[in-house]
């Protein structure tokens, strides 16, 4: 089975979009959106873009 790299590095790049749009307006997100977004966090992704 190939692995879509592409599709990859693209789902990784929104859920930095949406961990950042939720630190600056926390009020407009759901808590099930916030749930969703953390639970990516927790599982331990770190954002390649650190220590840039």
């Amino acid at each position: 089975m190939a692995t879509d790299w592409k599709a990859l590095e693209e789902a990784e790049d929104h859920a930095y979009f949406m961990a950042e749009l939720m630190d600056i307006s926390p009020e407009s997100f759901t808590l099930e959106e916030k749930k969703q977004i953390d639970l990516y966090s927790f599982l331990g992704h770190a954002d390649p873009r650190e220590g840039l």
